[in-house]
């Protein structure tokens, strides 16, 4: 598993390395670091729809908790689309608009709420279990 570290701190590295270059002023366009995160983005659903099936190869079994949870996944990420707007943004400096940039924007913040809820509900609900148990 050594390489999987390797891995990640070089994407922490290439990261870092889009983040310093734009607040240095070497590279002034935002849609840099935005390909980065989208292809950081497509990478990272690409391992979520292929690991599953290693595991499902592996263990069978224990492939149906595995789909239960891509099915969560799937329907939030429907749900949170859905909610997107698409609608330009303008400001004095500039006026944005990349449909696809704002109803991905839009998407990640809408799944991102969801999960900060879940959280915050579980931890709740399992306090109040807690404290009954």
């Amino acid at each position: 598993m050594k390489y999987l570290s390797i891995i990640r701190y070089i994407l922490l590295a290439v990261s870092l390395l889009v983040v310093v270059f734009y607040f240095a002023g070497i590279q002034t366009e935002v849609d840099t670091m935005m390909n980065w995160a989208y292809l950081l983005l497509g990478v990272s659903v690409a391992l979520a729809l292929v690991m599953p099936a290693f595991n499902f190869a592996k263990n069978p079994q224990g492939a149906a908790r595995s789909l239960i949870g891509f099915v969560v996944v799937v329907v939030v990420l429907g749900v949170a689309y859905s909610m997107s707007d698409a609608t330009p943004i303008v400001t004095p400096a500039a006026t944005y608009d990349n449909e696809v940039a704002l109803r991905l924007s839009d998407t990640g913040l809408f799944t991102t709420y969801f999960a900060f809820g879940a959280a915050l509900l579980s931890i709740v609900i399992l306090e109040v279990y807690n404290m009954f148990k």
